[in-house]
């Protein structure tokens, strides 16, 4: 299968970050590119595709939000 286009861009931005030693960007790519080959093991495919990375990214930013809201409360 062929690799969608938001995968590349993330290879890309991974790289990118990676040169520019952008430790936050690097941290935060890689989790998306874990779950993104988590996905294709569990899904037995090569490639995650588009829709696919785009509801990773959603549920991340989900559990983010959570966590914030967690500390919020807790001070």
């Amino acid at each position: 299968m062929k690799m969608g286009e938001l995968a590349k861009k993330i290879a890309e931005d991974l790289k990118k970050s990676m040169k520019n030693k952008d430790d936050i960007r690097l941290s935060t790519l890689r989790m998306i590119i874990a779950s993104m080959q988590y996905l294709t093991i569990e899904k037995k495919t090569s490639v995650a595709d588009d829709s696919d990375i785009l509801k990773i990214i959603a549920k991340q930013v989900k559990q983010h939000q959570d966590s914030i809201e967690s500390f919020k409360k807790g001070n």
